[in-house]
């Protein structure tokens, strides 16, 4: 009975080490599942703070997108107002209007002497003494026109000189 007993005994103290071990184990399952709730409440955290952030740089790209308009315009009117004050342009107007100036001149000459081919228009070629020379702003630019185009248009109008009568002749007519 002796023997019945210790081994009672041992199987008593076997249970007693088994549910010590297995209190053991469940404090641990307890803390890993604390541990792993807190883990899955900061993921929740760390996805709903990326998903902000992510709407925030949404909204961020599309205000700039609305943006880009508006300064691609400004940038092209800036561009544009600084070659309109650049001495380019202002060269280009000066060139542009003796042009236009010289070119009506001579549609204007090509009209009086078709209208009055019977009179002496040769003054108008030469320059008087009492005039001043070119100004400055137009010395050495050379005339847009050349009168032999002027002469090859005004042939081609009703009254005109005849095509074999030269520029020099046009002029002096």
């Amino acid at each position: 009975m002796n023997n019945a007993k210790k081994e009672a005994a041992q199987a008593e103290e076997g249970r007693l080490a088994e549910a010590a071990h297995l209190k053991e184990k469940i404090v641990e399952v307890a803390s890993l599942q604390e541990v792993l709730q807190k883990e899955g409440q900061t993921s929740t955290d760390l996805r709903a703070a990326l998903e902000e952030e992510r709407k925030k740089a949404e909204v961020e790209v599309s205000e700039l997108k609305a943006q880009i308009p508006t300064l691609v315009s400004e940038v092209m009117v800036r561009a544009v107002e600084e070659f309109k004050t650049s001495f380019e342009t202002r060269d280009l107007k000066v060139h542009f209007g003796q042009a236009t100036y010289i070119k009506g001149f001579e549609l204007c000459q090509e009209k009086v002497v078709r209208k009055f081919s019977e009179l002496d228009l040769g003054f108008l070629d030469e320059a008087s003494d009492d005039e001043a020379g070119p100004s400055e702003a137009t010395a050495g630019l050379s005339p847009v026109g050349t009168s032999s185009t002027a002469a090859a248009a005004a042939t081609d109008l009703p009254g005109a000189p005849s095509s074999s009568t030269s520029a020099l002749e046009v002029r002096n007519l």
